[in-house]
């Protein structure tokens, strides 16, 4: 199915499912298809041969989801199998939808610490299904402080209060709120994210709380290679706390870089916070980018004709005169 992942086959390809007259023709070539299904999915232009199929047969496709549940897992982990499963899960209504959710809450651990695999949790949190948010808590919460400190499961931490109902978010504050928990976080280089939106979520009596906790720890914490720049940080966004610090600590960090960051309004945290979007923006981009494969397919279904341009890896519409 070399063909099928070809940005040049894939149009050959999705031609030829338009002009199945019969199901003599349909069944040979889902034949061909079928042992493949897995890996095209996993293409950036493999996966819109599938889903032609899906859209012109839907009554012969459902080989094609039957594999999608049995693989999930796989799927997941990879940087285009998991846009498709994102955009399958838009639909949270549709059948097929709830039962691959609930496939991937059967795979969750190893789901939710994938590089890939944790923005699927993280579509499904943000389908706001308190019932399915709650489900998903439950199964992070007796290891709520390891799913906090990876590299990978901390964004569906984060995920949480951001979008989730204020019941679910007062119970993870209560877990993550305590006083070791809250050590073991700030000196962490992922939990320390998961200990921002902490601390932007407590009222004030329990913000003092944790700030007048954290001041010994600056010490260590400046000696890290992300803890200065949390030093400054909260420094900036709490100026009371400078009195409280050691001078010696505040003589060896340099402020100069963040102030400019503060003149500009900047919310607290908000340039780590950017860093550790990257990841996103790169998943978003990756659904954009085969949401964009999809519309040049459908302008080449309808007569537009495109040209190559050298050196550049994208067609070009040739416009009349």
């Amino acid at each position: 199915m070399k063909l099928g992942g070809d940005p040049h086959g894939t149009r050959v390809i999705q031609n030829l499912i338009k002009y199945l007259s019969n199901d003599h023709l349909i069944d040979k070539f889902i034949s061909i298809i079928k042992p493949h299904t897995i890996t095209l999915i996993n293409k950036l232009n493999g996966t819109h041969v599938i889903q032609k199929l899906c859209n012109d047969f839907p009554e012969k496709s459902k080989f094609i989801y039957d594999d999608i549940l049995n693989n999930c897992e796989n799927i997941a982990s990879h940087k285009h199998g998991c846009c498709v499963l994102q955009r399958y899960l838009i639909n949270k209504n549709n059948e097929f939808t709830i039962k691959l959710t609930n496939k991937i809450l059967d795979n969750f651990n190893s789901i939710s610490i994938d590089q890939f695999g944790n923005y699927i949790i993280q579509s499904i949190i943000k389908l706001n299904d308190d019932n399915i948010n709650k489900l998903i808590l439950n199964k992070m919460i007796n290891n709520i402080v390891y799913y906090s400190k990876h590299k990978f499961s901390s964004n569906i931490v984060e995920k949480f209060f951001e979008v989730c109902n204020d019941d679910i978010k007062q119970v993870l504050f209560e877990k993550l709120s305590d006083k070791n928990i809250i050590v073991d976080l700030i000196m962490d280089e992922h939990g320390n994210y998961v200990f921002q939106k902490v601390l932007n979520y407590c009222n004030e009596e329990k913000k003092n709380e944790i700030l007048n906790l954290i001041i010994p720890l600056f010490n260590k914490l400046k000696d890290l290679s992300f803890g200065e720049k949390i030093i400054v940080k909260l420094i900036l966004s709490y100026p009371e706390l400078k009195n409280k610090v050691d001078k010696e600590i505040l003589e060896k960090i340099d402020f100069s870089n963040e102030k400019k960051n503060d003149d500009n309004n900047k919310d607290i945290f908000s340039d780590e916070e950017n860093e550790k979007s990257n990841d996103e923006e790169k998943n978003e981009n990756n659904i954009n980018n085969e949401n964009e494969i999809q519309k040049e397919n459908n302008n080449l279904r309808k007569g537009n004709k495109f040209h190559f341009k050298r050196g550049k890896g994208k067609y070009y519409k040739n416009k009349k005169d």
